[in-house]
């Protein structure tokens, strides 16, 4: 073979290889996806993931593709690749969250009301009634039915009613299911499909209670122990508490995002250090 030939192979090697890293990495995302709905999420074909029934839905926009939104346009229209940008990580005891890391903040408005219902009508008749805290409290709670969302509800309320000590911080939940947008936003609340649950207000910590804005730099604060957050996060429910935008009350039912839960104790900056004096 000779030097130029030698050159072009290599070449075109290389470029096989970053090809298929990339390739990988959308795979792999992708994956993580379908395993959490797999009676939905079919198929990654091109740019569309293709859904049930036969619809399909864009993986990026042009814009995703361009890296050119801020983060508050993403949380406004986000892509399917946008809502699984973010790494949900469990760090250890003590260690807020990363500057700007908000995983699961960003939801698809289209994938999430193909999933749950896509109006109030539609949800409603996917609702099922989870008797919370079944052993002690008996309290009626109305969550969605599909794709396991229930039956993980129902699964992390057995597993805290075996903790005692614990129920104090879930004996009051604030809500469920509610049609509704977030509030100051035109963004379906995870609430409205039924995903979501906040457990006891009294308790609980709110970047937006607290008073700062959206492009405020955060100080972090969180009283709910992470031994309740660990018994939700392995029955699929993400947590507000993992938000720079801390909403530790906010419990919502994604199990794509928990796929290979990173349990280190990292050291990182916190929201907290960065605060302007």
């Amino acid at each position: 073979m000779t030097g130029t030939a030698r050159s072009i192979g290599l070449g075109l090697l290389l470029t096989i290889q970053v090809g298929l890293k990339a390739d990988d990495g959308r795979t792999a995302t992708f994956e993580k996806l379908r395993n959490a709905y797999p009676s939905m999420v079919l198929a990654l074909s091109g740019d569309r993931v293709v859904l049930g029934g036969g619809t399909s839905l864009p993986w990026t926009t042009s814009e995703t593709s361009n890296g050119k939104r801020s983060r508050s346009e993403i949380l406004d229209n986000p892509s399917i690749a946008d809502q699984m940008e973010q790494e949900y990580l469990a760090v250890g005891p003590g260690l807020p969250p990363l500057p700007g890391h908000d995983p699961g903040r960003a939801r698809n408005t289209a994938f999430f009301s193909a999933l749950y219902g896509a109006t109030a009508d539609e949800v409603r008749k996917n609702l099922v009634t989870v008797t919370w805290l079944a052993e002690t409290k008996r309290i009626p709670l109305q969550f969605n039915g599909s794709h396991g969302a229930a039956a993980a509800l129902t699964a992390v309320s057995a597993e805290l009613d075996r903790h005692p000590d614990l129920r104090r911080w879930v004996d009051r939940p604030a809500g469920t299911w509610l049609w509704r947008k977030i509030a100051g936003t035109d963004r379906l609340s995870p609430h409205a499909w039924g995903i979501a649950m906040d457990i006891n207000a009294d308790q609980a910590d709110y970047w937006l209670w607290d008073g700062w804005g959206k492009d405020s730099l955060i100080p972090y604060r969180n009283r709910i122990p992470l031994e309740l957050v660990g018994i939700f996060e392995r029955h699929g429910f993400i947590w507000g508490g993992r938000w720079c935008h801390y909403d530790t009350m906010h419990f919502e039912y994604r199990p794509e995002l928990l796929t290979g839960l990173d349990e280190r104790a990292s050291s990182h900056k916190p929201c907290s250090a960065t605060l302007k004096k």
